[in-house]
């Protein structure tokens, strides 16, 4: 019984697991975020990518160069020239096609300083910003400091969340 239990739960969603205390008998579990599409990926595109060179340069206060844009199945990556050093957007999704093809957010995500208000939880370390919004990540990397990765967080976030859903 325990066994098809198991097997019905689909490894593409979280789940919530309540248990007694005492016994620590599970009694009850349920789909975190089950109708939560995964943002369309063609929606994005090396021309179209959730924050603009200018919008980083004008940020960042220094010039930025046109990104190269890669995709990796559901997942997609710019990285954008910033004199020696560069500035990297990600938008990567669990659940989608199989686990987390990205081991450094599941470290990162939960390391640095909470941010309040931006997504279902974010994170900043350094110089990395991480937001997830359900089984969606945004992943910033950029030579700046935290009020400037907000903002940046920000705008990119409500692009990723007004584009169109598988």
């Amino acid at each position: 019984m325990r066994e098809r239990a198991f097997e019905a739960l689909d490894e593409r969603y979280r789940y919530r697991l309540y248990y007694l205390p005492r016994t620590r008998q599970m009694v009850n579990i349920e789909p975190l975020d089950r109708g939560a599409a995964p943002v369309h990926i063609g929606a994005f595109s090396a021309g179209q990518p959730p924050l603009t060179a200018s919008e980083i340069g004008r940020a960042i206060g220094q010039p930025v160069g046109e990104p190269t844009f890669r995709a990796i199945a559901s997942n997609c990556f710019w990285s954008y020239p910033v004199g020696k050093d560069r500035v990297t957007v990600a938008i990567i999704q669990t659940g989608v096609g199989g686990p987390l093809p990205m081991p450094f957010l599941t470290g990162r995500l939960r390391r640095g300083q909470p941010v309040a208000d931006l997504g279902d939880e974010a994170f900043f370390d350094k110089r990395r910003m991480v937001v997830r919004t359900g089984n969606t990540y945004l992943a910033i990397d950029a030579p700046t400091d935290l009020s400037v990765m907000i903002m940046l967080g920000g705008q990119a976030l409500a692009r990723v969340m007004a584009a169109p859903r598988s």
